[in-house]
């Protein structure tokens, strides 16, 4: 088993579907309506997603994992934490049937982004339960949560909020940092939940930046305390390095985002320009290797080296509509 992850694509998701540990509450009309959701929130830019595949498998089969968590409107996470009942992705669904959308538009997300931060609230996330033992799924849930690390971090993250149904659940996400927001027990009897459970019970976990930033060394304090963005790298030259990021060859990236691999070429120049004005020794070491081929590689994966400890780089951009 040879794990990798990527972004998500609504090519994905057909096929992440049947990972969900909370499909059951779905039945066929509502999967229609779930996916046309998802493609939403991917095509607006509203969510984090990642894909987790096994790279030993056939191409058809290599989806092992899957994860999507969006960007909450500040009325949404102040309901989810004292209001609505239990099951977060029943009550998104059906906000957003009736018209009211509980995630921010495409327009909204740099602002809040450069402002306070986003709510980050997870939506789903599972993996496949039939084809592997019980170690290789540890691996791939472990895999998953790291994934899910890397992309938020790339983000000014006010508030993060998950639901969780299982003790285990539970624990794993309080030692990410989390606390616990909600056990929903005065729901308990009520047409949402039965009067007792003993498997299942949902809790609402969570944090803000300023409670994550007391708790050091928690992941949620890593996220918590990044710093500003330095080198102000454009939307286009963003998605250059978080491709490179991923593991995508020039000749990848090229085919991926639909340009000429000259105008890959050219991004990477304006990108490694823009890093040497603003700190001119952070490549430096790299101009001492005599060739031009040995140079370049060494120059990108210095760069990419810092983009892993400084995510916040990857922040969204200002276009320039925005910034005018």
């Amino acid at each position: 088993m040879y794990l990798n992850y990527r972004l998500t694509t609504p090519g994905d998701l057909e096929a992440c579907y049947p990972f969900i540990r909370d499909r059951f509450h779905y039945d066929e009309r509502l999967r229609k309506d779930v996916i046309v959701l998802w493609k939403t929130l991917i095509e607006d830019g509203c969510c984090v997603s990642q894909v987790i595949e096994d790279r030993d498998q056939p191409a058809d089969k290599r989806h092992v994992g899957f994860g999507i968590s969006l960007f909450a409107t500040d009325r949404f996470m102040e309901e989810l934490k004292t209001t609505l009942p239990p099951f977060t992705h029943l009550r998104v669904l059906e906000k957003w049937k009736r018209g009211i959308r509980p995630f921010l538009k495409k327009a909204d997300v740099h602002p809040a982004q450069t402002g306070r931060g986003l709510n980050v609230v997870a939506l789903h996330y599972g993996w496949d339960f039939q084809r592997y033992d019980l170690e290789s799924f540890i691996k791939i849930r472990q895999f998953c949560t790291q994934a899910f690390l890397t992309l938020v971090a790339g983000y000014r993250v006010k508030e993060f909020a998950e639901e969780v149904y299982e003790v285990e659940e539970r624990e794993i996400i309080t030692n990410l940092g989390c606390d616990t927001y909600r056990d929903y027990k005065e729901f308990l009897g009520t047409k949402y939940l039965p009067p007792a459970m003993e498997k299942g019970h949902p809790f609402l976990m969570g944090v803000t930046a300023e409670a994550a930033r007391k708790k050091p060394g928690t992941a949620a304090a890593a996220i918590a305390l990044l710093g500003s963005p330095r080198f102000n790298f454009s939307a286009p030259e963003q998605e250059i390095l978080k491709r490179a990021l991923l593991g995508e060859t020039d000749e990848e990236i090229a085919a991926t985002l639909g340009i000429s691999l000259i105008t890959v070429k050219k991004r990477w120049q304006g990108i490694y320009d823009k890093v040497e004005a603003v700190d001119d020794e952070l490549l430096a070491e790299a101009s001492q290797v005599s060739n031009e081929s040995g140079k370049m590689k060494q120059r990108r994966r210095y760069l990419l080296k810092n983009l892993r400890d400084h995510p916040e780089e990857l922040w969204p951009a200002v276009s320039p509509k925005t910034a005018g």
